[in-house]
């Protein structure tokens, strides 16, 4: 198998929040990780080497295809302390006043 490395940027898990994958990436990971399994490697081995949790890799597979993030798709509620338009231009204007 080649080295994973070379095909894949290594994710980055830090901070907070991890970053979109984008699903071509996706599908290459999986791809990656069924090849190595078939040819006799441990799941979680190879999802170690591509520094996703097995579980990513399992979610991402799930039912037999390459699961495209939802999270850019989901519908967030306005937040209750947003400035009223009104707001916004007064202290736009409080700002730029000498």
């Amino acid at each position: 198998m080649r080295d994973c490395n070379e095909i894949l940027p290594i994710y980055s898990t830090e901070g907070p929040r991890v970053r979109l994958i984008e699903i071509s990436d996706r599908k290459k990971a999986v791809e990656l990780i069924d090849e190595a399994h078939a040819n006799g490697c441990r799941k979680f081995k190879d999802c170690e080497e591509l520094n996703i949790l097995q579980r990513t890799y399992q979610r991402w597979s799930k039912d037999g295809a390459v699961k495209e993030d939802q999270r850019p798709l989901a519908e967030r509620p306005e937040p209750k302390n947003k400035l009223t338009e009104a707001e916004r231009k007064e202290i736009v204007e409080v700002s730029n006043s000498k």
